[in-house]
């Protein structure tokens, strides 16, 4: 027996969808704000950023989706007018008080990533072991160095050094990266080396 299609019933959905995609970026967003921990996939860091943005993003699309083709059914006859006013006065405050709380939060956690950098250098050890360099930035103009080591097979990253910087974000390219064996020693972009640090902690 065959299910028929009901476009009301799907935009509905799409506007829950969207809902809670945008109530799950204000989670992950308010959850992270404390969260240090780095994670590298290949050559990637995720960055809190791009979850928030990606159940933003998708929420907003969604939201739009679902009212557009809801306002589209009503012009055609397929849903009555003015049906239910207490229901849709609700979705619609329900749905501007979801935006008002999540689309600050998610400029708010892009601007908090924006004062960092993260760089997996190249290249990495024989056995496959990786170091990590965040770059912040701060009000100042100056900015500090952290080194993570990111031990071969793993994906969470071992801080190993700190280093204050007068100078703000460099680039990936600015850092001269030599291995001997397992060992890393890391030359700065002002020219002092630090190191090395052993992959095997």
């Amino acid at each position: 027996m065959s299910r028929t299609f009901v476009p009301s019933r799907s935009a509905t959905w799409l506007w829950c969808l969207g809902i809670i995609s945008l109530i799950g970026s204000t989670v992950v967003a308010s959850t992270t704000m404390g969260w240090d921990d780095v994670w590298v996939i290949g050559s990637w860091v995720p960055r809190r950023t791009n979850a928030v943005g990606a159940l933003t993003g998708v929420g907003l699309l969604l939201l739009v989706v679902g009212t557009r083709w809801r306002i589209v059914l009503t012009r055609r006859g397929a849903l009555p007018r003015n049906r239910h006013r207490v229901r849709v006065a609700g979705v619609r405050v329900l749905t501007v008080l979801v935006l008002i709380v999540a689309l600050p939060l998610t400029l708010f956690v892009a601007w908090l990533d924006g004062w960092d950098a993260f760089h997996v250098l190249h290249p990495v050890s024989a056995d496959g072991c990786r170091i990590v360099v965040q770059e912040s930035d701060s009000f100042d103009g100056d900015g500090t160095i952290t080194v993570y080591v990111t031990p071969a097979g793993e994906h969470r990253a071992r801080r190993v050094g700190y280093r204050g910087s007068d100078s703000r974000m460099f680039g990936a390219d600015r850092y001269e990266l030599t291995w001997h064996g397992e060992s890393a020693a890391l030359r700065l972009p002002a020219g002092s080396a630090t190191g090395p640090w052993s992959c095997s902690g």
